[in-house]
């Protein structure tokens, strides 16, 4: 399945198993792939229909959750008023 996984500075096209599965390649690939700083969002959004689209089938994950799934919470820090 195709999954389009949006948070801050990331947009990210991903086919997987499973929504949680792509949120979690998606992240660790960003954070692979650039060597520049990049913003996450307190939300990521993970939908089968686009990026900057919105339904009922769309997951919202806590990004700090995926980040703590991955190991890398000690990478990002949280800013306020963004």
């Amino acid at each position: 399945m195709k999954y389009y996984v949006t948070s801050g500075d990331l947009e990210e096209i991903v086919v997987s198993n499973s929504p949680k599965e792509a949120a979690l390649i998606a992240v660790q690939r960003k954070f692979n792939k650039t060597n520049e700083n990049f913003a996450l969002g307190v939300v990521t959004q993970i939908s089968e229909t686009g990026f900057m689209s919105s339904n009922d089938d769309d997951l919202y994950w806590t990004t700090s959750k995926i980040l703590e799934e991955l190991g890398l919470e000690d990478y990002f820090n949280e800013i306020d008023n963004v």
